[in-house]
């Protein structure tokens, strides 16, 4: 089965527009992609981000231009700066190897799949899966780097991305270690979740989590923890039992002891640098945190970053996710995309992807960090 990949291409070109640029444009941040719903992607037409607490710092080693060729990567793999954001971008080949993988895939379909169905089907999974979703991935590994720390500090071949969002020091609460961590016999979660709540002067808005960290505090009997879930994915309601270990279970009166915490398990992929062809899972939300959030003022207009209100479905978010305009799509708002076939290489297909945009928390004394060492 012959795959006519620029055949393909200009069949799903529309006005001029690469089907890539269109897709990518096109997509939106998955709905369980948590963190977004805190921080929710804001097209900005603007290279610098603006606010009262944000102070991003580009580190000159190793520090590439603006006209730098993107490193070639299966996912995400450079991050450089433009004005003042932070440039993400990727190339992805098809090689000739997976090419050869792939003819055979649809040789064992059978010879009912038409050559041409077969690229276009390639061409929209390759730009979902590689290009979008890498993109998509990464942002939300940024926004939840943000949330858990209070900052974001991304090293990658020799680029550095550094952002403080002033987070109250206060509100990050000290790691707990050996027996005073969450799973420890002198455990101090209770202790550290008042803390919280008072920092937030009792507006909790939510409580998230990773499903391992909550399985440690359940586990644990030292925090008397009882709960209806039947796992630790989504909302977890907890309440401290004061009924003793011998009597019927019974849960506090006091507001201070009853929560529910969002488990957030979802990870991306990114390359193993020490095992070509290999890759390592990071999760969105690490386990040994839990970050409480607090209720923020409703968002008004906002002319230094865009001059439109927020819709009604943002108006509680902490911040926002700045996404800027590219040099590559020529000053359009939103990120860029392209697929095509080298000259006289049918035989391959190249995908790249650019986003120019940052994390922005604008609300920082309502983020609260616990922080707890796990179980080995």
């Amino acid at each position: 089965m012959e795959l006519n990949f620029a055949a393909a291409l200009t069949a799903l070109t529309r006005g001029g527009i690469n089907p890539a640029f269109r897709i990518i444009n096109e997509a939106r941040v998955p709905a369980d992609y948590l963190w977004s719903r805190f921080l929710p992607e804001r097209l900005v037409n603007s290279y610098d981000v603006k606010a009262g607490n944000l102070t991003i710092v580009p580190t000159m080693a190793g520090l590439a231009g603006a006209d730098s060729p993107y490193a070639p990567s299966g996912l995400i793999d450079v991050a450089t700066f433009l004005g003042s954001t932070a440039k993400i971008a990727n190339t992805v080949p098809l090689t000739e190897m997976f090419m050869r993988r792939l003819h055979s895939m649809m040789q064992g379909v059978g010879a009912d799949v038409q050559g041409d169905v077969a690229a276009t089907n390639i061409i929209l999974n390759f730009v979902n899966l590689l290009l979008v979703q890498a993109h998509m991935d990464r942002m939300e590994v940024l926004r939840g780097e943000a949330m858990t720390t209070g900052a974001v500090a991304w090293t990658f071949v020799g680029k550095d991305l550094a952002i403080s969002y002033g987070v109250p020091s206060a509100n990050l609460l000290t790691n707990r270690t050996g027996n005073d961590a969450y799973h420890g016999s002198a455990s101090k979660f209770w202790t550290d979740y008042r803390t919280g709540r008072s920092l937030l002067k009792g507006q909790v808005l939510a409580v998230v989590a990773h499903p391992n960290t909550i399985d440690a505090l359940v586990s644990n009997d030292v925090n008397k923890i009882v709960t209806t879930a039947d796992n630790f994915v989504g909302p977890v309601p907890i309440y401290k039992n004061v009924g003793g270990t011998s009597g019927p279970l019974v849960a506090s009166p006091d507001a201070r002891d009853r929560t529910t915490i969002i488990g957030y398990g979802l990870e991306g992929s990114i390359l193993d640098p020490s095992n070509p062809g290999e890759t390592i899972a990071i999760p969105f939300c690490p386990e040994g945190k839990i970050v409480m959030i607090g209720t923020p003022a409703p968002r008004g207009f906002e002319p230094d970053i865009g001059g439109v209100s927020e819709s009604p479905e943002n108006s509680l978010a902490l911040g926002y996710t700045h996404i800027g305009p590219t040099v590559e799509g020529k000053g359009q708002l939103g990120r860029w995309a392209k697929v095509y076939t080298p000259d006289d290489e049918d035989w391959m297909l190249i995908g790249k992807a650019v986003t120019n945009g940052a994390p922005v928390i604008e609300a920082p004394s309502k983020v609260v960090v616990l922080s707890t060492d796990m179980p080995a």
